[in-house]
């Protein structure tokens, strides 16, 4: 279960320059950028046996892993104390994998934080017969995979039908989300967990990355603030 998803999985133990959508072909600007991953598919400099008991783990979506920007300049780095960083950060991931992920590490690597900014809305995730992940979102809507130069398979009417009829009804959002909230809340009973809640997805937050829709370096400042006002600790509320 300690797995990445499809796209970390692919690109383990290397140094890349691009990444998934960040890519020349969106670049809005040009920027020396490395996206180092360790042999778990995890962008981090440290391997995850040389990770410290009692470290601070960072989790959330692309905005966690600083997509588009260098680590240091996300705001997961800049909140960081202590002198490893620890980021489980999943580009394209859901609350699914989140749950899925501390669900395996926490307990191997007792930290004495979690910190979460939450994901984007809408993606469930599931695991192939190997263990790796992948998320049903948004972007598998076709009209997104057209405006994204994609390629039209049966696969992608698959996806797309799997969006529309299972991932993006309101009712099951709802209660996907708190499922797992309440499940990291139980993972999580022994360290300090620290949450807030999605960021308005407008041009305030979102939009001036090298890749042009991810938050850039200003707007992971604003980020960061907004973490610290909202940022809710252990327990979160339950509506069961």
């Amino acid at each position: 279960m300690q797995k990445a998803i499809d796209y970390h999985h692919e690109v383990r133990g290397k140094t890349l320059k691009w990444f998934s959508v960040d890519n020349p072909k969106r670049a809005q600007y040009e920027a020396p950028i490395e996206y180092r991953f360790n042999s778990h598919g995890f962008r981090m400099d440290i391997e995850m046996w040389e990770i410290e008991e009692g470290c601070d783990i960072y989790i959330g979506d692309s905005t966690t892993l600083a997509f588009g920007l260098n680590p240091e300049e996300g705001w997961a780095y800049k909140h960081n104390t202590k002198e490893q960083f620890v980021n489980l950060s999943q580009a394209g991931s859901g609350l699914d994998t989140v749950t899925r992920l501390l669900g395996y590490w926490v307990p191997i690597l007792k930290p004495e934080n979690v910190y979460i900014q939450e994901t984007a809305p809408n993606r469930q995730e599931f695991l192939n017969a190997d263990g790796v992940g992948w998320s049903s979102a948004y972007w598998d809507q076709i009209s997104i995979q057209k405006f994204g130069d994609r390629e039209i398979t049966d696969e992608s009417h698959f996806r797309e039908k799997l969006f529309i009829d299972l991932v993006s009804q309101e009712p099951q959002v709802t209660v996907q989300r708190q499922k797992n909230l309440d499940a990291i809340q139980w993972i999580c009973r022994d360290t300090k967990l620290h949450f807030a809640d999605l960021f308005p997805t407008n041009s305030e937050f979102i939009g001036a990355s090298r890749d042009g829709f991810h938050p850039g370096a200003e707007q992971q400042d604003k980020i960061l603030d907004r973490f610290i006002r909202v940022k809710k600790s252990s327990p979160l509320p339950s509506f069961w």
